[in-house]
């Protein structure tokens, strides 16, 4: 059994146990390094499964134990050669825990060889990067222990701390073996513990602790032996074990009262979540009453953050919730398209006010004011075209509808239609049945322009009922089902609102665009057509008097010339005059098309009292029947298993809360003393 220990890393946890379960208990196991160590092998496969759980754990046990293990399942074979394995930096691990048992973690490792005799040559260096490993933590205090009947100088142990442990504070170095050196070994020894003290070039703070052999009359040995010289010009406060035993109870302490805020905390932290996790599961739903109100809670939730989403913007914990913004954004797209490209041709003079040109022209030739512009410039103003091109890419969905056809194929158009239909009434006379055929093919983009526009605006509304959805019922652990059996209700009030708009969007869609007649009670029809006419009339006037070089106002040639300009009977005069019927017609249709779809059939596809946002509501859940109440919210095997699971780890919560309470409030008492 001698030396056994020495070959294995050995960690001893001691925990205090809830006094409640008021018994000692103990479990030795091996926990795998976390890492390789050159030089070293590992334990074999078989030290995974070994367990040995018990309630006391005496010495005897203890060796027992620990010969089982380094002979049968570690696989420790001393000596030399290829089937030799002297240490490993597995690590065995024993738990003690109790109702009265003080807390502490401590780390037995190998002891430090130098020489290769009766191990392999890899080994001794092994032994070495293992401590390297351990001591370099700056969490871990040290015991660097030295046989007195040693040279401080010539030991491993002392070289590689005095090497890599740069705080003191954190090492605590002893000499053991105490009653058995000699003479010149205690003096030695004696000079090496006081050599901080005296002349600082230690590594150990303060000195090192003295110590003798355990033994039944151990305190009454030390007493005798410390008394005397050399041990005797020690510092009192380093001779013996008692003196080393407290000075670790100082550090171990310090170490707790420096941990027990986090500790606390996180205590306290992870308390709270299990107790959030378990009322969010709610009570178990054994009857009508508690499986609705359950079901209530989670509607609640939904409801209140629809509505946000609905009427109080920037509220809400995320974007894709908020589908007020977001339908904000997509109708102001939606207003874009249908003005930037919503048409099938170009219109001309766009951009160009009627009104204001008429106006400026008659100022120029009344003579009221200098003019730094031509006639010309002023009643052929350029148009002032917006250019849309690089914002209509940054809006998706809409990349068929991006061409327009340009204004003279509007004219060609026109030209054709006008012979088609002028076949039945007079030469020069417009057949007025033109104008519905022409409105028709203009407006001919608008349904499909709606519909991708219906589209986006489904997409973004079931995005944000989902996402609220998962934000107060999630679907995983606990929720899983409910969040299954809501989602698949609300889906199905989604699809019912989403058809019923649908239609209504083709029916208005296929109202506006398939007219008969064009007819308007709008006062700005009649105001705008009079402009466009005005503007053309003045053209002709301008054009009649000889353009930028007037000529005698009374003159039959002047005559003839306003005349061939403002003939109506003229194919091409007929062409412009369709134009400004169209344009203005449409101008004021759009305007009106927009609007509805947008304030009315959009609007009140989000608003539908019967829809995902606005149905689900504890009033709904009161009209279910008690079976689907039971169907929605019914707890599944591994719900009910974390249940249990929950209650019993907020239990040993508790109970290491007030451990840590006791703790705390002994180590300030301790502090005090």
């Amino acid at each position: 059994m001698a030396g056994i220990g020495t070959r294995f890393p050995i960690r001893v946890v001691s925990r205090r146990s809830p006094s409640a379960q008021g018994r000692e208990r103990f479990h030795i196991s091996l926990e795998r390094a976390p890492q390789d160590v050159n030089g070293l092998q590992r334990a074999d496969a078989a030290a995974d499964k070994y367990h040995l759980v018990g309630d006391t754990l005496t010495m005897g046990k203890f060796e027992d134990a620990l010969e089982d293990l380094s002979e049968n399942y570690i696989g420790i074979r001393k000596g030399q050669g290829t089937g030799a394995k002297n240490f490993v930096p597995d690590i065995v691990r024993v738990e003690l825990e109790g109702p009265n048992r003080s807390l502490f973690n401590i780390l037995d490792l190998p002891g430090l060889i130098s020489s290769e005799y009766g191990v392999n040559e890899p080994e001794p260096l092994g032994t070495q990067e293992l401590a390297k490993q351990y001591i370099s933590r700056p969490e871990n205090t040290i015991i660097c222990t030295i046989p007195a009947t040693s040279d401080l100088g010539n030991q491993r142990a002392y070289q590689i701390c005095k090497e890599h442990i740069s705080n003191k504070r954190r090492l605590v170095g002893v000499f053991t073996k105490c009653d058995k050196a000699d003479r010149e070994e205690a003096e030695r020894a004696a000079i090496s513990a006081k050599s901080d003290i005296d002349n600082g070039d230690s590594i150990f703070k303060d000195g090192m602790f003295v110590v003798c052999n355990k033994s039944l009359e151990s305190r009454v040995n030390e007493d005798e032996i410390f008394n005397r010289k050399p041990w005797s010009e020690i510092h009192s406060g380093r001779r013996g074990s008692k003196k080393l035993k407290d000075h670790l109870g100082e550090i171990l302490t310090c170490e707790i009262e420096k941990a027990f805020p986090k500790l606390e905390n996180d205590i306290n932290s992870i308390l709270k979540e299990k107790r959030a996790r378990l009322k969010n599961m709610g009570e178990p739903r054994l009857n009508d009453s508690q499986q609705q109100e359950y079901l209530n809670r989670f509607v609640r939730q939904y409801s209140s953050k629809c509505t946000l989403a609905l009427r109080r913007p920037g509220l809400l914990e995320s974007e894709t919730m908020d589908l007020r913004q977001e339908l904000n954004d997509i109708n102001t797209q939606f207003d874009n398209v249908m003005r930037w490209v919503g048409g099938f041709w170009r219109f001309d003079d766009e951009g160009v006010d009627p009104m204001a040109v008429c106006f400026d022209y008659g100022v120029f030739i009344d003579n009221k004011q200098e003019q730094s512009k031509a006639a010309g410039e002023i009643l052929y103003p350029a148009p002032k075209l917006e250019d849309y091109t690089q914002a209509l890419k940054r809006i998706p969905a809409f990349e068929e509808h991006e061409h327009v056809e340009p204004f003279d194929k509007f004219v060609d158009t026109v030209t054709s239609k006008l012979r088609r239909f002028g076949a039945s009434q007079p030469p020069g006379v417009v057949n007025s049945d033109i104008y519905p055929v022409i409105y028709r093919v203009q407006v001919s983009k608008w349904g499909s322009i709606a519909q991708e526009h219906l589209d986006r605006v489904k997409d973004a509304m079931k995005s944000s009922y989902e996402e609220i959805l998962r934000s107060v019922c999630p679907d995983s652990g606990c929720t899983k089902i409910l969040h299954h059996e809501l989602k698949n209700r609300l889906h199905s009030m989604f699809c019912e609102t989403l058809s019923k708009v649908k239609q209504e969007l083709e029916r208005y869609c296929e109202q506006e665009t398939q007219k008969e007649l064009l007819q308007t009670t709008n006062n700005e029809f009649r105001t705008k057509l009079e402009a466009w006419r005005m503007l053309r009339y003045a053209r002709a006037f301008y054009q009649g008097t000889g353009g930028d070089k007037p000529q005698d106002l009374i003159s039959s040639q002047t005559l003839r010339n306003m005349w061939t300009s403002m003939d109506l009977s003229d194919q091409n005069r007929m062409v412009y005059d369709i134009h400004d019927v169209i344009k203005v017609y449409y101008g004021i249709s759009l305007e009106s098309f927009i609007s509805h779809v947008t304030q009315t059939i959009v609007e009140g596809f989000v608003m539908d009292k019967d829809g995902p946002l606005s149905k689900m509501t504890t009033e709904y859940v009161l009209s279910l029947p008690k079976q689907e109440v039971s169907d929605i919210t019914k707890e599944d095997e591994t719900t009910g298993q974390l249940r249990e699971q929950l209650n019993s780890d907020i239990k040993k919560l508790e109970g290491a809360q007030e451990i840590a309470k006791d703790a705390r409030v002994k180590v300030e008492i301790l502090k005090r003393n």
